[in-house]
């Protein structure tokens, strides 16, 4: 995950322009396809910076970042991570200087991808299946493809351009003054292709090698290396590991790798993937004298976090719970652990917190982030001091009720409630004596005549 950028503030200025190649930009890619793997803070950011765009943009007219931040409700660390996710889609390309006003960053927003270049794309489309699902990716699909109708056995009858419009040949081979400086107008930004920014250290030859024994089409596999090695850049997949993937994935008619078999098949054991945790923040030992003012339960939680993987820890709730953890859940938490601000142990504790204290049936991306942005602003480092942080936000919850609901009036009620709303009140089925009837209705006699007198 990108560290932070410190020079970033709500005062750092920004100013927001447009691709010469925006028209191509689909509003309804962005929602289906581009949106699932955003997040929304991401999404949001996006359409805050379009509602910022103005005719003939220049540096000096310039609108200060905490403008956004007001917008998104959210802080700069969050707008700087949204703003890296919307770089690495392709959909946003930013560029920083600073004049007499201050520092200003310009975000050159980029069009979205058509639904074939995204579902061509190995990266995209993968995160994009892990973030919905295969059944909600095929729904995608055909929903592109809807409105289309195979040709291909049909008779092309289209005429071209010079069966329709004349041209005189001095015009073309001399161009006008006027179409040669309007083209100049034109600021020509090459696109930020994701794919071509990210470096992977994965063996391609040892992986070669390991299948040189196989039937297996070599210039097949060379054909689809970069396929292999951004599977490899998402779930961490070695080489003999992706091997075995590949032998599982190639057809015994054509010995051809099938893509989408192997995408399926990552797809299906991406639960038994493990995380790389050689450059992840280590567990720290909890100290003795850290758990002497918890209860019991409380320390086998503790040790519990520090036992478990939290892929292992998730699944193992989600099983006492009589669940399951989905693809989406998996996605998130990979998310949270490679941004490297816990351990796998305060991650553990973070993952409790969500399913058992706050009772939700999955791990859903706007909760987690919100959890782990406020752990990290708290500078908890251990899973004693996550739980203590629970406890506390627990108990500043129940005072905060308490006081809520006694605010109005509070004078101490001393009248005497009657016997009926008391508690502990039980209906009588005492009978009235003889003097009481008579008295009763001697009363009555009275209460008669008095009547009849004023009548």
């Amino acid at each position: 995950m990108v560290d932070y950028n410190s020079s970033l503030s709500p005062q750092t200025g920004f100013l927001v322009c447009l691709s010469n190649r925006f028209s191509t930009f689909s509003a309804d890619v962005l929602v289906n396809l581009y949106q699932p793997i955003l997040g929304s803070q991401a999404f949001g950011l996006f359409y805050a910076l379009k509602s910022n765009l103005s005719k003939h943009p220049v540096i000096s007219n310039r609108t200060a970042h905490s403008h956004l931040l007001t917008r998104l409700n959210i802080d700069v660390k969050q707008l700087y991570q949204a703003r890296i996710r919307l770089e690495a889609l392709g959909l946003v390309r930013s560029f920083e200087t600073s004049d007499q006003l201050g520092d200003v960053v310009v975000y050159e927003l980029q069009p979205t991808l058509t639904p074939q270049q995204f579902i061509d794309d190995d990266l995209l489309s993968v995160l994009l299946l892990e973030a919905i699902g295969e059944q909600s990716f095929a729904d995608l699909v055909n929903d592109s493809i809807a409105y289309q109708y195979d040709t291909v056995s049909l008779q092309a009858v289209t005429k071209n351009f010079f069966d329709s419009y004349h041209i005189n040949q001095n015009d073309v081979t001399k161009l006008p003054d006027t179409i040669r400086e309007s083209r100049q107008k034109f600021e020509v930004s090459n696109a930020n292709e994701h794919g071509s920014l990210i470096k992977s250290d994965f063996d391609f030859k040892l992986l070669l090698q390991l299948l040189s024994s196989q039937p297996i089409d070599t210039k097949d596999l060379t054909a689809n290396r970069q396929l292999i090695e951004n599977e490899h850049l998402i779930y961490g997949i070695d080489e003999p590991q992706m091997a075995r993937l590949i032998m599982q994935a190639t057809s015994l008619t054509n010995n051809q790798l099938d893509k989408k078999q192997l995408k399926h098949l990552i797809s299906a054991s991406y639960q038994q993937v493990p995380i790389k945790t050689d450059e992840q923040v280590k567990n720290e030992p909890v100290k003795t004298g850290e758990l002497k003012d918890l209860t019991g339960n409380e320390q086998a939680l503790i040790n519990a976090c520090q036992s478990y993987s939290p892929i292992e820890f998730l699944q193992t709730l989600m099983v006492q719970k009589n669940g399951f953890v989905t693809t989406g859940e998996e996605y998130v938490l990979r998310d949270l652990i490679n941004r490297k601000l816990f351990a796998p142990a305060v991650v553990n504790m973070l993952i409790y917190y969500v399913l058992q204290e706050r009772g939700q049936a999955t791990l859903t991306k706007n909760l987690i982030d919100t959890v782990a942005n406020s752990w990290s602003q708290a500078k908890l480092t251990t899973p004693v001091q996550a739980l203590n942080q629970i406890k506390n936000y627990n108990q500043k919850k129940t005072t905060n009720k308490r006081s809520s609901g006694g605010n109005y009036n509070r004078r101490q009620v001393k009248e005497k409630l009657p016997d009926w709303a008391q508690d502990d009140y039980q209906t009588t089925t005492q009978k009235a004596t003889p003097e009481q009837i008579a008295k009763l209705k001697a009363q009555i006699e009275q209460q008669r005549k008095q009547q009849s007198k004023e009548g």
